[in-house]
């Protein structure tokens, strides 16, 4: 039998896709109905060849050493400590302060801040927890830090199974104020959503806005518009949050998924450190308080290993104040069980002593960069997509179909209104694409009016994501989707268009 090398099999395919993709395009449009997905830009997952399977051999061949026989025996037994294994938290903590030695601090100002320059630095290491991932994170954050009937108050849109979280709690989920951020892609038609910082500081003092239990946004690189927090705005929102007893819940997990050249801006549970010890030094200052039933107001970051390692490993922690995290650690479930992850802890512990969670991670954020600018350039092509934000990290990219109108369909008699995107998104999956309509990412339109934006806001958008497909059908993917927007409209509104990419 012919064995063909890796390199020798890349070459092979690249050829075969540049001969095939038109007729592969033709094929997916011609027969609609009738075809599986060819391109899947709805799944939010890493695509199967960036997967670290040889750094996993490797993991798993120095985790079976015989120099590391009483590590390995640790690891499959019960964790000593309800926390996580200490010596790999430790491990986290030093990666995430290399990995961030340049994110962006608020401005320190003599004379305005009760800190000294000195402590005004980013810390070394936070109080963390091991969780086996942000949506077990948020689950125990729920569970510790509020009672049925709380508002949670979440970005619109946002992620889009975030919601049955907190609903599953008895939650009452809220929009956060929004607006257009100025700074999106082709401005001039309107930027991407971002949180109206200074509208939920007048809110909750004119009391406009109910004081909320808990805040959830995703403020690096966000799911699903790829948006980013300003430092501003999150230094603001920590004050709020310790001034009204709310907790920030961040999620993180795509902070260092990052290919920004200029500075990121810093994790919500370094700037609450930094804002706790300005408390500590100004003990006078009535602005920090616990909420009405005493619960205290603080900012955490929640994160994870599935986006820069990889999915499998189900790990992740929460990073914040001690009081946070000695009520996860009193939970009855965690003292009964010990602390999260023991054997998969040891794995990421390997990979991290031994650089390879970094030397994964630059080649994650190498090749999303390279995914999303293919993903960007042909989508520019066709002025009736509108790239609202240039992503610079993160699996996604929110995009608006200009042109497209309310549809109706009948369901049992009854003629109801669908939204233009989810119409279109069924039309393109008829023809082997597939993408995430906005709407299935606007998780508050019973009480949108908070929001400050119009109840449709979402209707002609979508996410789409980037990380799933590899470059070339990442390519063919922007290319069928611009053809086939340019055919329904033809289709649907009897007008043709000629241009090509």
């Amino acid at each position: 039998m012919l064995l063909l090398s890796r390199y020798s099999l890349c070459v092979i395919r690249s050829v075969f896709v540049s001969a095939t993709s038109l007729s592969k395009m033709s094929m997916t449009t011609s027969t609609p109905g009738k075809n599986a997905i060819s391109y899947n830009f709805w799944r939010g997952h890493p695509n199967d060849d960036l997967l670290p399977t040889k750094e996993m051999q490797e993991i798993l061949q120095k985790m079976a050493s015989p120099t590391n026989q009483d590590r390995l025996k640790d690891s499959l037994q019960y964790l000593s400590s309800d926390r996580g294994d200490p010596v790999l938290l430790k491990e986290i903590s030093s990666f995430l302060l290399r990995r961030t030695l340049e994110d962006e601090v608020p401005q320190y100002e003599p004379g305005n801040w009760a800190i000294t320059n000195d402590e005004w630095s980013v810390p070394e290491e936070l109080d963390m927890f091991l969780t086996h991932g942000v949506s077990h994170g948020l689950d125990m954050l729920c569970t510790t830090q509020t009672t049925p009937g709380d508002i949670v108050l979440i970005e619109r849109p946002s992620y889009f199974l975030a919601a049955g979280i907190f609903r599953s709690h008895g939650l009452k989920i809220q929009s956060l104020p929004m607006k257009l951020d100025p700074t999106g892609e082709r401005h001039a038609v309107g930027g991407a959503l971002m949180v109206d910082v200074e509208a939920l500081e007048r809110g909750l003092h004119d009391g406009s806005i109910g004081v909320p239990r808990m805040i959830y946004i995703i403020p690096t690189n966000q799911n699903p518009t790829g948006n980013t927090m300003n430092i501003a705005n999150r230094w603001k929102l920590c004050q709020l949050a310790r001034e009204f007893g709310i907790l920030v819940a961040a999620d993180e997990v795509y902070h260092l998924l990052d290919w920004r050249d200029d500075s990121r801006p810093a994790r919500f549970s370094v700037l609450d450190h930094m804002l706790s010890k300005q408390y500590e030094s100004s003990k006078t200052n009535s602005n920090f308080s616990v909420n009405k039933k005493g619960q205290f107001g603080c900012s955490v970051s929640v994160s994870s290993f599935t986006k820069i390692f990889t999915p499998g490993v189900r790990c992740g922690w929460i990073e914040g104040p001690k009081e946070i995290i000695d009520s996860i650690v009193d939970l009855g479930y965690i003292q009964s069980q010990g602390g999260c992850a023991p054997f998969i802890g040891n794995l990421l512990r390997t990979a991290l002593e031994n650089g390879l969670q970094d030397e994964i991670l630059d080649k994650l954020n190498e090749s999303y960069k390279d995914r999303c600018k293919i993903l960007c350039s042909i989508l520019e092509s066709e002025p009736g997509i509108r790239i609202c934000y240039r992503p610079m990290g993160g699996y996604f990219m929110w995009v608006e179909f200009l042109d497209l109108t309310t549809a109706e369909k009948k369901i049992d008699n009854n003629v109801i209104e669908d939204s233009p995107v989810s119409t279109f998104a069924k039309f393109c999956l008829d023809h082997g694409l597939k993408f995430m309509p906005g709407v299935k990412c606007d998780s508050v339109l019973d009480c949108f009016e908070q929001s400050q934006q119009p109840k449709e806001l979402c209707e002609t958008s979508a996410r789409l994501c980037f990380a799933d497909m590899d470059a070339g059908d990442v390519a063919d993917g922007a290319k069928l989707l611009v053809h086939l927007y340019r055919k329904y409209k033809s289709e649907t509104f009897g007008r043709t268009i000629n241009k090509k990419i």
